[in-house]
């Protein structure tokens, strides 16, 4: 095999596919990338895969001599971000010898032959849609926080799509924290008939997925087999296993009711937040001791937090309606939840110490719909 590329692409195309490549095998495998080439072509496709997720890009390259090999991603991103000039001459021999060549610089190392690589699922479905790349970035965006890795129920391991018609809603759950949006977008089927999926992306394939998403008009196609999700944005494939799982009953988790509210701007409470969280991160024994209160009363809320090295306290103008209440926190659970709402005006709802407190901002810029609720810990009063 051999290729030229133009350095550039082929750092770029290198960088999307280690998203997809394992540090935590011994095999070459899967800790490669996969280059495919058939000579004479102007195209070159890599693919990177660690079992769950995986990535596919296509990139413009000369092709003088073909060939399927596997290479370590670590070795060829760093290599090839090391060389000189503007392009980047990649030999394989009958030995299974790279040579990677860039200006007068000169690295070789060792490959597999590509038909060793796992077998790639299939990248194209039946059924999907195309929706816009900024819309879809920040419907998830808006819930990414309130997913964790390694919860004992499998399906808060993910992310939750649910799209009937022009509408989609994304849910995140850990259990501590809540967080749903929706949004009537222009969505375009793949096939005839009304869109309407319900399925679980595994938050690590969510989260590369915002990254490699933009903020125009540009669209997205997702494309759903029986196990797997697809997402194809121009030469760029990820793809990932779904989580199989029912996800929870979330409308029967939603506050319906609320004996008291607040109005506040959310970039101030996060800003209050961030400077509790300067007392409450403090870890003792390799725990966190201490927590946030919130103290709702008049049209002052109070944030205070006590901790053996200090405490802090801050006072921000709200519009309170309603019985005074102290409730208390795990401040980053909390800041995260707000930062999700930008320098939004927000509605709070509460009911009691011991309740979920809700909230949502009143003017969405974006034209969305989302809300939020955290549980709270029991304060040392409360005990």
């Amino acid at each position: 095999m051999k290729i030229t590329f133009n350095k550039k692409s082929l750092t770029d195309a290198i960088s999307q596919l280690m998203v997809a490549v394992t540090s935590k095998s011994v095999s070459l495998v899967t800790e490669g990338i996969l280059i495919t080439a058939e000579t004479g072509e102007n195209t070159v496709t890599m693919n990177a895969y660690d079992m769950e997720k995986g990535v596919r890009v296509i990139i413009d390259a000369e092709v003088i001599e073909g060939g399927s090999y596997i290479i370590s991603a670590q070795k060829l991103l760093g290599i090839v971000r090391t060389m000189p000039g503007e392009e980047i001459d990649l030999k394989v021999d009958d030995k299974n010898t790279v040579t990677v060549t860039g200006g007068r610089s000169m690295f070789r190392l060792h490959a597999l032959n590509g038909s060793d690589f796992p077998g790639l699922p299939v990248l194209s479905g039946d059924k999907g849609f195309y929706i816009k790349e900024k819309d879809l970035k920040n419907l998830i965006n808006r819930v990414l926080f309130a997913v964790d890795v390694g919860n004992p129920m499998p399906a808060l391991n993910g992310v939750y799509f649910e799209i009937e018609g022009n509408t989609i809603k994304i849910i995140g759950c850990d259990g501590k924290s809540f967080a749903m949006c929706d949004k009537v977008c222009d969505l375009q089927n793949k096939s005839e008939g009304v869109i309407n999926f319900k399925f679980i992306v595994p938050v690590k394939t969510a989260t590369e997925l915002v990254k490699m998403l933009s903020d125009g008009e540009d669209t997205v196609l997702l494309e759903l087999t029986r196990k797997h999700i697809i997402f194809k944005l121009d030469e760029t494939v990820l793809f990932s296993r779904m989580i199989d799982q029912e996800y929870l009953d979330y409308n029967r988790l939603i506050p319906t009711e609320a004996k008291i509210t607040a109005t506040a701007n959310a970039a101030d409470i996060v800003d209050a937040l961030e400077r509790a969280s300067l007392v409450t991160e403090e870890k003792i024994a390799g725990s966190v001791r201490s927590y946030v209160k919130l103290s709702f009363i008049g049209n002052i809320l109070t944030v205070t937090s006590d901790s053996v090295t200090g405490s802090v306290k801050d006072e921000i103008a709200i519009f309170h309606r309603g019985d005074d209440l102290d409730i208390g926190f795990n401040c980053r659970y909390l800041l995260d939840a707000f930062r999700a709402c930008g320098d939004e005006d927000v509605e709070i709802r509460l009911n009691s110490p011991l309740m979920p407190m809700a909230f949502s901002p009143i003017n969405p810029k974006e034209d969305d719909n989302f809300l939020y609720f955290v549980l709270p810990l029991r304060m040392k009063e409360q005990a």
